[in-house]
């Protein structure tokens, strides 16, 4: 089983909310960035960093994955305080977070660490902020 796949369907499904707010909502979520030209602002980006490992038991029986994803707003404003509130949103969405999900696979989620960075494309500043998230999945 590919742990990776029912992981990326719970945080489409938790970071949906963050977002539902805003017009044309699921235009608004992009894994794997870049996000498409199109897709306005604030938007919100998830992406798969990797992790320490699986962990096996019995053994070649895999009995917990270990993922971290960096998910984070992005605005194309000149500051970081239009990020605040959907920052907040999204740890609300995932830190501490529990589920059983597809498969069926049981999740938890905690905040590593807060990530606040800003880049430059073509003399236009964006601005991201969020975290980087480690997600726990195991067969229930």
């Amino acid at each position: 089983m590919n742990e990776l796949d029912p992981i990326d369907a719970w945080l489409a499904a938790q970071l949906a909310a963050t977002v539902a707010s805003y017009p044309a909502p699921t235009q608004r979520l992009c894994s794997d960035p870049p996000a498409p030209a199109t897709t306005p602002y604030p938007f919100v980006q998830w992406q798969y960093l990797g992790g320490p490992g699986d962990t096996n038991c019995l053994g070649d029986q895999r009995c917990l994955v270990t993922a971290d994803y960096l998910v984070e707003a992005v605005v194309d404003e000149d500051h970081y305080a239009a990020l605040a509130p959907v920052a907040d949103a999204i740890d609300a969405a995932l830190h501490a977070q529990h589920a059983q999900v597809q498969g069926p696979v049981l999740i938890d989620c905690l905040r590593q660490r807060l990530s606040r960075r800003r880049t430059v494309e073509g003399g236009q500043s964006f601005y991201f902020r969020g975290g980087v998230y480690r997600i726990w999945a195991a067969p229930s």
